[in-house]
């Protein structure tokens, strides 16, 4: 394949073009890994601000309505308590990514486990029921309470630890990026000036040959050959200039012999003026002949 200067140029921009084109993607990869991580802690993480503090409000209502209607000795208030417990399994199961299932599921279990015992519990007291069953039965309830107030704290609270591994992985994402363009744009940059070294160093060595043989030519050394440096547009003037100097040697030579030529006819015709014997013409003749050809 012929590498024309326009060919060579057309590279070092191709190449320019795809090394910034390079680093932009990369760094789009790189921007959206570092976006993912982020809404990966906004998803899980930030929602829990809310979620926590809101179930353990309803909790406290679900408690608060139990006692009110073992106060009250009133099975109709203890009835209506089951819209706090469904309030409390609403935002669960609205919390999405904010709880993990397993955690989700385990909330909810102890949330139900500790709205039957004490609603059990709670019946009885409103029945009038005492006794050591129900010393027992209360015992169990406070025990399902700690439980389910455990559970609370474990799925919707902000554990340090897990905050501490959200961040590593951005802080780890960043410094990623951070690597991968300085690595990228080193490279590119490197990759653009090696290619722009080694098209502008032809380019010059053609133009330094062109130069100096010219200046040989204008001193009138039609003897020496332009080294033809590539195969490009300066090679073909290197070339050309090669021919033309071939041309014009071949025509100084062949103008120095019809100089040669017509000199000598000239000193002859002198040489033979006059009215000359044969013999003495014939020995001016050979005599000029040797002369010229020595």
């Amino acid at each position: 394949m012929r590498l024309t200067v326009k060919l060579k140029l057309l590279l070092l921009v191709c190449a320019a073009l795809l090394s910034l084109a390079l680093v932009v993607g990369v760094s789009e990869s790189i921007s959206r890994t570092q976006q993912s991580a982020l809404d990966d802690a906004e998803r899980r993480l930030l929602p829990r601000l809310e979620l926590g503090p809101k179930l353990d409000a309803e909790f406290v209502r679900l408690r608060q309505g139990i006692q009110d209607a073992v106060a009250a000795q009133d099975l109709a208030a203890l009835d209506a308590t089951m819209a706090n417990k469904t309030r409390i399994f609403d935002l669960i199961n609205g919390a999405g990514a904010a709880l993990e299932p397993s955690l989700a599921a385990s909330l909810r279990w102890s949330v139900q486990d500790y709205f039957e015992i004490a609603r059990g519990v709670s019946r009885r007291l409103i029945a009038g029921e005492v006794g050591e069953d129900i010393v027992d039965g209360m015992r169990d309830m406070q025990e399902r309470q700690r439980r389910a107030e455990a559970a609370i704290r474990k799925a919707a609270g902000l554990d340090r630890t897990e905050l501490n591994a959200s961040f590593a992985r951005v802080r780890a994402a960043a410094e990623r990026a951070t690597r991968l363009r300085l690595g990228l744009g080193l490279g590119a940059v490197s990759a653009v000036l090696l290619l722009w070294l080694w098209a502008s160093g032809r380019v010059l060595r053609a133009l330094r040959s062109l130069s100096e043989g010219f200046q040989r030519f204008e001193q009138g050394d039609l003897t020496h050959t332009i080294r033809v440096e590539g195969n490009d547009e300066l090679g073909d003037v290197t070339r050309e200039a090669n021919r033309l100097a071939s041309s014009l040697r071949s025509s100084e030579q062949r103008r120095a012999r019809d100089d040669w030529i017509r000199d000598g006819l000239a000193e002859l015709s002198r040489q033979l003026q006059g009215s000359l014997m044969p013999d003495v013409v014939a020995e001016r003749v050979l005599g000029f002949v040797v002369e010229r050809t020595r």
